[in-house]
């Protein structure tokens, strides 16, 4: 079914060993029709007591309303609410991307991997207000209502492996 705009959000990570020296990124897409003109987006991302942020890395030109600190784990609002504001008019796709880690231990201290399986994360965020301003039109509608949140997963483990070849010719 055609939408005048999709919001999603993905990662790169898949299993995601615990410490900083393997960052992951979250992105977030807010994918407009062509030809259609969007204004007064908002985009919420409540992070996760179990990562930390480690800042962005693009933001299509958005106002930043609220950023978690970077370093740490935050475990309240609004410490770990990441907050992005266009006020348009955007007739092009809009892409956010952040970059993370999961730490040792949480916001509250406790360890986030206790186990060899491993645990899945999801992270969500919200479009909580676009405006649709079809050709021709005095005022916008909101369509953030008929769009759903944008939720990625990954899975925390204490260590992964990875394994690659290549032939080389002499």
């Amino acid at each position: 079914m055609p939408s005048v705009v999709t919001f999603s959000k993905s990662t790169n990570a898949g299993e995601l060993p615990t410490g900083p020296n393997n960052p992951a990124t979250y992105t977030i897409m807010i994918d407009v029709a062509d030809g259609q003109e969007f204004r007064n987006i908002s985009v919420t991302d409540t992070i996760p007591n179990n990562i930390v942020y480690s800042g962005l890395t693009d933001t299509s030109g958005a106002a930043i309303l609220n950023e978690p600190i970077a370093g740490s784990p935050q475990g309240t609002s609004p410490e770990n609410l990441l907050s992005l504001h266009w006020d348009g008019p955007i007739t092009s796709d809009l892409v956010v991307k952040f970059q993370y880690y999961v730490p040792d231990n949480d916001a509250n201290g406790d360890p986030v991997v206790t186990g060899p399986g491993g645990l899945g994360v999801s992270n969500t965020a919200e479009l909580t207000s676009i405006e649709w301003w079809p050709a021709g039109a005095t005022a916008g509608t909101d369509v953030s209502g008929y769009v759903g949140p944008g939720t990625a997963s990954h899975t925390d483990k204490p260590i992964t492996f990875g394994k690659g070849s290549a032939v080389v010719v002499d």
